[in-house]
């Protein structure tokens, strides 16, 4: 490999690694306004980032074993740890209430950010059917502007389903445009203080009319086409700063990297700990005669326990893959 490709991967990962802190710290509840900031490009980027790495050239068998390995089984994981602490640990109606719907109410575990699995594999499902079914370029990208707008209009309608089928629909524009212009990504061809500079005019304008709202929550306002440029252009700076970390701060290179090639393991087991460490921190607020626990706040403690919550996610994680390696 060339420096250059070197410095290509690494930017990947260590904006992998950003967003996925800042996932962490949004879960714990993050300080004055970075709530709002996150929700702008957290979920878009890691779906971009997919759609770079997608490849629909595999036979279909492959295709779809690979990607049932990568996301449902850490999906599984996730869901079988959560629904135990949630239902047996905290509270037995919810166990019940999982039961007798057939455990069509699964979601109701305390594992939420665990849709993105979900999502993420139906979108792989459906760009491998619409470019391997499809022959002209126009009617696929015809497909998926279609595609696009009907989960936007789902969302306008609040028809929300615990399959998470219309954000599916919804984020199709990230991860399409990821998968499509996957070489002007990775050429780091945006890396262009011109683009840089209107990214940022761009981010700081629509942020201040509140364009986004919540993927999840699947609450989009009404200025969908203006989210969606808000989203790219935060996006174009996180790559921006993530490359700058790649190319002259080395130490802390490694230290993102490491927490991006790790995503996986904070994504599925992060939000099972924010209760309990919400509550130890109104605990050491309120209670401790420590000197410094005068200057203390809620806002510092998240912002200080998040990675230490990280790390002890990927030490987790990676016995989980040791114990269950057919299921990651």
């Amino acid at each position: 490999m060339t420096e250059f490709q070197n410095n290509r991967i690494a930017f990947i990962d260590i904006a992998k690694g950003i967003t996925i802190l800042c996932v962490a710290l949004y879960h714990l509840d993050a300080p004055g306004n970075l709530g709002r900031i996150f929700n702008l490009f957290f979920m878009p980027l890691f779906f971009l980032i997919s759609g770079i790495f997608v490849n629909t050239k595999k036979p279909f068998k492959e295709f779809f074993r690979s990607k049932a390995r990568r996301l449902l089984g850490p999906l599984l994981v996730g869901l079988v740890i959560g629904f135990i602490i949630e239902c047996f640990f905290k509270n037995f109606a919810t166990a019940k209430l999982v039961i007798e719907s057939g455990f069509y109410n699964f979601w109701l575990v305390s594992n939420v950010p665990l849709w993105f699995l979900l999502t993420l594999f139906y979108l792989m499902m459906i760009v491998y059917a619409v470019e391997n079914l499809l022959k002209s370029d126009l009617i696929k990208i015809a497909v998926y502007v279609i595609l696009a707008l009907a989960g936007f209009s789902l969302s306008l309608m609040h028809i929300k389903n615990t399959l998470f089928i219309g954000h599916s629909l919804l984020v199709i524009p990230f991860f399409v445009t990821g998968y499509k212009f996957k070489e002007y990504w990775l050429s780091c061809a945006w890396l262009n203080w011109k683009i840089v500079l209107i990214s940022a005019i761009a981010a700081l304008y629509l942020y201040k009319i509140e364009t986004f709202t919540n993927i999840h929550q699947f609450a989009f306002s009404h200025f969908y086409f203006p989210s969606l440029i808000a989203a790219f252009a935060l996006i174009i700076l996180v790559f921006t700063a993530s490359h700058f970390i790649a190319r002259y701060c080395h130490s802390l290179s490694n230290i993102l990297s490491w927490f991006g090639v790790n995503t996986i393991f904070i994504l599925i087991l992060h939000d099972l700990f924010v209760p309990g460490i919400k509550q130890l921190g109104e605990f050491i607020i309120q209670w401790s005669t420590l000197p410094w626990s005068e200057k203390l706040t809620t806002d510092i403690y998240n912002c200080i326990v998040t990675i230490p919550l990280c790390v002890l996610c990927i030490f987790l994680g990676r016995i989980l893959k040791r114990l269950l390696p057919s299921l990651f």
